[in-house]
This record gives C-alpha cells, sequence and structure tokens, in this order.
C-alpha cells in the first residue's frame, strides 16, 4: 500500500455517526467578512486564539442580531453594541429551537489562552468551503471538555454537480478521567464524481467547550 501524504488544510472546526450529508444547491453566503490568513489556521493548537469585534449596528451586525431574537448567545464586546466572534466563524447554521451560544471562554482552554463554549452549529471559514474531489478523505480532530463529550461532532457539506455528498468512515472520542480534555477524532469521505468544493461545521447538541480542532486532507 501506498504511504499517505497527509497535508494540513487548515484547523477549522458537527450529529450521528455515519450521517450522510446531502449537497446543498450554493455554498453558504458568509455573515461576516474576514481575513483571515491561512498560515494561522494550520497547527490546530490554539484555534480560538484570535476573535474579531463585530459592530452590531453596521449591516455585518445584522445576522448577530436576528440570531440573538432565535435565542443565540455570544461574548459581548468591550464596546457597547458589540460582540465576538472567532475568525473561524462564517455564519450559526439553523435558527436555535432553545438556548444556544458561541462564547469565548478563557477560564479553560486545551491550549493557548482561550476555548470555544458551544451549543449548537455553526458554519466554518472560508465562505464556500475549498477544494475537494470525488474519494478525498479528511481527518478531523478536536479537544472537548464537559459532561458530554459525544456531543461535539464536525459535519460537513459538499458542493458540486450531481449531488455530491460524503460519508464519516469513523468517529473515535478518548476515553479520559471527569475534569480532562478529550480528544475527538472523524474521518470523512468525499462522495461523488461531481464533487468541487467542502465546507466544514461543528455542531454540539450539549454546551460543551471546544478547542484545537484541525483538519487534514489525506492524499494517496
Amino acid at each position: 500500500m501506498k504511504s499517505l501524504k497527509v497535508t494540513v488544510i487548515a484547523a477549522l472546526m458537527g450529529l450521528a455517526l455515519g450521517v450522510i450529508a446531502q449537497e446543498t444547491a450554493t455554498p453558504q453566503k458568509t455573515a461576516i467578512k474576514v481575513e483571515v490568513d491561512p498560515n494561522d489556521l494550520m497547527q490546530g493548537k490554539g484555534t480560538f486564539e484570535k476573535w474579531q469585534v463585530v459592530q452590531m449596528s453596521k449591516p455585518e451586525g445584522a445576522h448577530f442580531q436576528n440570531a440573538m431574537k432565535n435565542g443565540w448567545s455570544f461574548t459581548p464586546g468591550k464596546k457597547e453594541g458589540t460582540v465576538l466572534i472567532p475568525d473561524i466563524f462564517n455564519q450559526t447554521s439553523e435558527p436555535a429551537p432553545d438556548k444556544e451560544a458561541v462564547c469565548r471562554k478563557s477560564a479553560k482552554f486545551h491550549t493557548g489562552e482561550a476555548s470555544l463554549e458551544l451549543k449548537g452549529s455553526f458554519y466554518f471559514n472560508p465562505e464556500g468551503g475549498i477544494p475537494t474531489k470525488d474519494s478525498e478523505v479528511y481527518t478531523i480532530t478536536f479537544y472537548v471538555y464537559g459532561e458530554k463529550p459525544n456531543s461535539p461532532i464536525v459535519h460537513a457539506t459538499v458542493y458540486g454537480d450531481n449531488s455530491p455528498r460524503y460519508s464519516i468512515e469513523s468517529r473515535d472520542v478518548e476515553d479520559v478521567e471527569d475534569g480532562k480534555w478529550a480528544k475527538v477524532t472523524e474521518t470523512l469521505k468525499v462522495i461523488g464524481s461531481g464533487a468541487k468544493r467542502i465546507g466544514f461545521r461543528i455542531c454540539s447538541n450539549d454546551l460543551m467547550l471546544v478547542d484545537d480542532v484541525t483538519i487534514i486532507k489525506q492524499e494517496k
């Protein structure tokens, strides 16, 4: 068997094992424009160190105003009328049926100085995902902290022709003692000759801390 050449694609940041995600007609439009240096998203460590300030009164703040009306909570900025959003955030996935959160936590983290407190689902940057093709395999790792380490999961959306999709080939959650960070490892495979791009989102049905998300594409 040929050795796999592993290329780190991005430290980005998800519900049931074996779920198949169908293509949507067009990529989601970004809620906010973010200039992200790809080199900042390569290593995984410190995924949630960089947060941007969004002014709620400006056009880019409309998405967050609507999300908050639907039950989402975000970390307030130092200035009134602002919220903090992690650089890898693109937009919330669904209206919150219950209180949901994308918040910065500095009191507990796996590496760096902050982690993400998450309940709900949001899409990662970049807008529209990254280039992909049929049979490409991605290994995703991240760390979780809380009572239900099985809750957070990374899902994908595959864009292209003839309804490309993906499968979750495997998922492993590290068994750790209470009070420890658990490592989650997922393997996703692109299915469909018309696949052109793949985008990722993270989901959690329970309030959990997440840190150090890395996505790796494996090429034969």
